[in-house]
């Protein structure tokens, strides 16, 4: 292999330690969980080959930098699911402001 394969694999493994780094001190461990989970199921599919291994660390450096990019607020939305609001009960004697619209009625 050639030395700027090797140093190119190098730097892609650099940066994505240094991107999930990032996110614990920063206290997004959601995103630092999935992008080590994905680091690690990666590295264990490919482990066959240094090219396996190679592609494994460029497809992980893609998914840590769209989850550093992204917002952790949308990125907990999506595993989670959006919390409901809850709708306000309206009392039962308070009169409603609205008129009874029928087929008949001119408006």
């Amino acid at each position: 292999m050639g030395f700027l394969v090797i140093l190119s694999f190098g730097l892609a493994t650099a940066a994505n330690l240094a991107v999930l780094k990032f996110k614990l001190e920063h206290y997004r461990y959601v995103d630092a969980a999935i992008d080590a989970a994905v680091l690690i199921i990666l590295a264990w599919i490919f482990s066959g080959s240094i090219a396996g291994l190679a592609i494994a660390t460029v497809a992980s450096s893609f998914v840590s930098l769209y989850l550093l990019v992204s917002s952790p607020d949308t990125l907990v939305e999506r595993v989670f699911g959006k919390k409901k609001k809850k709708k306000k009960k309206r009392k039962k004697n308070a009169k409603s402001t609205r008129t009874k619209r029928t087929i008949f009625s001119n408006k």
